[in-house]
């Protein structure tokens, strides 16, 4: 609930609505090479990124932008990050294949991603990344 990234008062569109060049658009959905999906491929991964801008959210502060990534198959996938927004960096909040307590870390003691430019998806797992 603290979060208004999530509380936004209008519906995702994948558009950019506000006037700064810099902001991303609301929802952007990803395939596992980092680029658009091909929506007429059965595959068992899909992503998207929601952007915290505070113009995309209509709040007074910018929120996090959130990275959700998720793998229904048998096999691990190495997904290729969208960059962060600048000046923010990819953190790991949720992963679900990771042992307790680990898999869900405390928004306060989220640590930067050693490497931000690729993420290792295992098998039926979904993780969430937080650009901060």
């Amino acid at each position: 609930r603290k979060h208004p990234v999530f509380r936004r008062p209008e519906f995702f569109e994948g558009k950019r609505h506000s006037s700064p060049a810099s902001a991303l658009p609301d929802i952007s959905w990803f395939g596992p090479d980092g680029h658009e999906p091909d929506w007429e491929k059965s595959n068992h991964f899909l992503a998207y990124r929601l952007s915290g801008n505070k113009h995309e959210t209509l709040d007074t502060e910018d929120d996090w932008d959130f990275f959700v990534m998720c793998n229904s198959g048998t096999t691990d996938i190495t997904v290729t990050l969208p960059p962060p927004a600048r000046g923010k960096k990819w953190h790991g909040l949720i992963d679900t294949s990771a042992e307790f307590p680990h898999d869900f870390v405390a928004e306060d003691k989220t640590e930067p991603l050693e490497v931000q430019k690729t993420y290792v998806l295992p098998a039926r797992t979904t993780a969430i990344l937080v650009g901060k």
